[in-house]
């Protein structure tokens, strides 16, 4: 699904790189996460054709794994999870979170939901959509004897759910997104609906990869006609 096309040229895959790259984070320090299969050979091609971003690839169904063995083969200590499925993550909220993450000195900070996990009853100031993690490697060092089938898909759900423990952070609501309601806008992309909703909003307000698009988005007078689309679209529920 990243190489849907999304508004003229741009694909899926372009809006999460172009959106960390305006954050101010170089193509260097980019690591883009893929399935060992000949499916993704064109998605490999494509990232490093065009970007020239270090591609890492790892088992298909156990992300866990292929998190784990990308910071151990990197030798990275701390670093940020964005998932491709998250096309309008904004700049500034990437560059924000980020320097907030070194400020607080945090070992794990996110603002994803996670009202899926029984133990963390914190809630997500955010949409779906705007997911981001930042963690300490050691965290899945400490967490890897706990990974099973049932939540391999989810390479942090051991540490999200003992908050206790790991000492969890979330991130506030950011100022740019008071008085806006964030919550009732979906963009994140699971289903054809997700799609179709994704593809319209970027052709009616012109969404192009490395912009605010969310902000843009959720202030435009026309959000409430847009998000019918895929309103009704049921949240992915992680391992429980």
């Amino acid at each position: 699904k990243v190489l849907k096309k999304i508004y003229k040229n741009h694909l899926v895959i372009d809006y999460v790189i172009k959106n960390i790259i305006a954050s101010g984070i170089s193509k260097d320090k980019i690591i883009i996460l893929i399935p060992k299969n000949k499916i993704n050979l064109r998605l490999q091609n494509y990232v490093i054709k065009k970007y020239g971003c270090k591609i890492f690839k790892g088992p298909t169904s156990n992300v866990f794994l292929r998190v784990y063995n990308c910071c151990s083969f990197f030798k990275i200590s701390y670093f940020s999870r964005i998932t491709s499925d998250n096309i309008f993550l904004d700049p500034f909220f990437i560059r924000k979170t980020t320097k907030l993450f070194f400020k607080n000195k945090s070992k794990y900070l996110a603002s994803r939901s996670m009202d899926h996990s029984k133990n963390w009853k914190e809630t997500s100031d955010y949409n779906e959509g705007t997911s981001i993690e930042f963690l300490n490697f050691n965290l899945l060092k400490k967490v890897k004897h706990l990974v099973n089938k049932n939540n391999q898909e989810y390479p942090t759900w051991n540490i999200f759910s003992n908050p206790r423990k790991f000492k969890l952070k979330k991130i506030e609501l950011m100022e740019e997104y008071k008085g806006l309601d964030i919550k009732k806008i979906r963009t994140t992309l699971d289903t054809k609906k997700d799609l179709s909703f994704l593809k319209l909003a970027a052709r009616k307000l012109k969404l192009s990869p490395g912009k605010n698009n969310l902000l843009k988005l959720l202030k435009n007078e026309k959000i409430d006609e847009l998000t019918k689309i895929n309103l009704n679209v049921r949240k992915k529920i992680a391992h429980q």
